[in-house]
């Protein structure tokens, strides 16, 4: 999917479908799709809906943030990086999540999980090096995608370590988290989206 993303977000001139200008749409669509069929699996029975209780109204809330923002600059990474810039800034999120799992949950990895999140972080640098470059944008966008990334996991995580089932979760954040991606969207790209 991110190798169609960014033939979708190229420009014309460079071999791409030219929807450059519309990385929020792209993302909109996405939330579309699954929201819809988060709806159709609530209906059907196949995941009963859950609801957060009123004392988690705020981590509601900024789950619903973050599950807007995250995707939303991953895109924008995409869009304002190589593929192999974006690929590396992909593959930090996991050391981000460990170290913020370390932070906030006490949680520490063994040496034989170093050592092969190690090995990974030094193949995926060894292999895309020649093709990483860098813009502030770009690294502004990567750097959100990664924290917000990290604390969607950190925090999903301890939710579902309270009983909630990842689907149950994702029922009751993403229709709001995708009505606040429209609005964005509306807001970011209404002039492409002439």
């Amino acid at each position: 999917i991110i190798f169609v993303n960014k033939r979708l977000l190229l420009p014309k001139s460079k071999g791409g479908y030219g929807l450059q200008g519309l990385a929020s749409t792209l993302t909109c669509w996405h939330y579309i799709c699954t929201t819809a069929l988060l709806g159709i699996a609530a209906a059907t029975g196949f995941l009963i809906p859950r609801r957060f209780p009123s004392d988690q109204t705020g981590l509601r809330w900024f789950l619903i943030f973050i599950i807007a923002i995250s995707p939303l600059s991953s895109n924008f990474s995409l869009l304002l990086n190589t593929v192999a810039t974006y690929q590396l800034s992909k593959i930090l999120q996991t050391p981000v999540v460990a170290i913020a799992e370390r932070f906030y949950e006490g949680r520490r990895l063994s040496w034989q999980r170093i050592a092969a999140l190690a090995g990974i972080l030094c193949g995926v640098t060894m292999a895309e090096v020649s093709n990483v470059e860098f813009s502030m944008p770009g690294v502004v966008s990567a750097l959100v995608a990664m924290l917000s990334a990290a604390s969607y996991k950190v925090s999903t995580a301890k939710l579902v370590k309270e009983g909630w089932h990842p689907l149950q979760l994702m029922h009751a954040v993403f229709a709001p988290a995708t009505a606040l991606l429209v609005f964005i969207t509306i807001a970011t790209e209404r002039d492409t989206l002439r």
